[in-house]
């Protein structure tokens, strides 16, 4: 199975950027959610009770992990245990 990586982010986080630049500069594929201005973003982010942006969920098939903040070394962790 294919691990996804989903980063919730508020444009007027500057911890948020500084996740989105490392997994750029990392070449760590993901796909990112501004809570802000995507209402389909912002709705999933509640239903996942999010509270603090960046919330990065890390999904494999049924194995899942959260990381709350920007927390690199947290990030890759869970990609260890689950990718």
């Amino acid at each position: 199975m294919k691990t996804t990586i989903t980063v919730f982010m508020n444009p007027s986080c500057g911890p948020c950027h500084r996740l989105i630049k490392w997994l750029k500069d990392e070449k760590i594929e993901f796909i990112e959610k501004d809570i802000v201005n995507d209402p389909a973003a912002s709705k999933e982010f509640a239903e996942i009770d999010g509270r603090y942006t960046p919330t990065t969920i890390i999904q494999n098939g049924e194995e899942q992990a959260e990381v709350i903040g920007a927390n690199p070394p947290e990030i890759e962790k869970a990609l260890s245990e689950i990718g």
